[in-house]
């Protein structure tokens, strides 16, 4: 359920189905080896990727259509870019070890694209910024919202990104070059890349939620005047104030 709309999430856009509906797509990432695979494991991958930033957004202002479709746009853009760029590199440079190389790939090219594809997805939210709450969980400042906010949590979520792929796509990619392993034929080391980028995934997603808990805290003296002054029901001065930065 969406903590600000109340919605009931899809399974395939919830953090507990991240792993079950994405899982293969990373396994396909780190065992793509041509260009075209690598594009088309990155497009599905990258899709997921907007799709889970959306959802689990601070959605405590709409979002447009027009934004979701340009963010969307732009999200998808810079992850085959950067898929692509990379592949052409080492196909040009490093001919005779491509195959082995572009396992590597996976993992700079989806540290780049999930963290500008969390950034663009979730940058309307910059514009507008959060309402922000005490410790009991009560609105204050009249339900001023704090742009000062959106941009730390933000920057958290996309962070939180970069954790997670590292967790996702280094280890395969090193068991992926095991010169035992890289010897076997491709209907055997594959199996065995997918089975353990699906692990490193399950162990990896919620180390990085734990990272950057969904719940923030920042301090009322990085915030706008709006929020300066501010004291709690005893009367005193309220120093940190609370914000739902999303997943």
């Amino acid at each position: 359920m969406h903590p600000d709309t109340g919605e009931i999430l899809l399974q395939p856009v919830r953090m507990a189905g991240y792993v079950p509906y994405n899982g293969i797509v990373c396994a396909g990432c780190v065992v793509a080896s041509t260009t075209v695979s690598q594009l088309f494991f990155n497009w599905l991958n990258q899709s997921h990727n907007a799709a889970i930033n959306y959802c689990n957004r601070n959605a405590a202002t709409e979002t447009k259509t027009e934004d979701i479709v340009k963010s969307y746009s732009a999200a998808i853009t810079a992850a085959l870019g950067v898929s692509l760029g990379l592949s052409i590199i080492i196909q040009k440079r490093f001919p005779k070890n491509a195959a082995q190389l572009m396992t590597g790939i996976a993992f700079f090219s989806s540290a780049a694209a999930s963290s500008s594809n969390c950034y663009i997805m979730r940058s309307p939210e910059l514009a507008s910024g959060w309402p922000l709450t005490d410790s009991n969980g009560a609105v204050v400042a009249n339900g001023e919202k704090s742009k000062q906010a959106a941009k730390v949590g933000i920057m958290e979520t996309v962070l939180s990104r970069v954790y997670l792929t590292a967790s996702v796509f280094i280890m395969p990619a090193l068991v992926a070059n095991i010169p035992i392993i890289a010897a076997l034929p491709a209907t055997m080391s594959g199996p065995i890349t997918g089975f353990v980028t699906i692990i490193s995934f399950g162990i990896g997603l919620p180390a990085a939620l734990a990272a950057s808990p969904q719940y923030g805290v920042i301090e009322v003296k990085d915030l706008e005047p709006a929020f300066q002054g501010l004291k709690d029901k005893n009367g005193e001065p309220i120093v940190t104030l609370c914000y739902n930065r999303g997943l």
